[in-house]
């Protein structure tokens, strides 16, 4: 969510995507009940609609524009190598 609400500024967009990653945590929980291997658990339904929720409150506070800031950086050592 993290990234995707980077990718995303608008506030309307963030909405839809942390709205989905909710449910795709949700649906992975039932296919995981379904199959057999693995376990249904609503703690891990729960622990990934908060990881969306802090992923999504991180681009809305001091995490915004890091992806921006940290492409600038890398492009500025690239640009400082001295070619061989």
């Amino acid at each position: 969510m993290a990234w995707f609400g980077q990718l995303y500024p608008l506030s309307s967009n963030q909405v839809w995507w942390f709205i989905g990653f909710c449910l795709m945590g949700v649906g992975l929980e039932v296919l995981q009940g379904l199959g057999g291997d693995r376990y249904f658990e609503y703690a891990d339904m729960l622990a990934n609609t908060m990881g969306a929720a802090i992923g999504w409150w991180l681009t809305r506070g001091w995490f915004v524009g890091a992806l921006y800031r940290f492409e600038r950086l890398l492009l500025a050592l690239v640009k400082c190598k001295p070619q061989q």
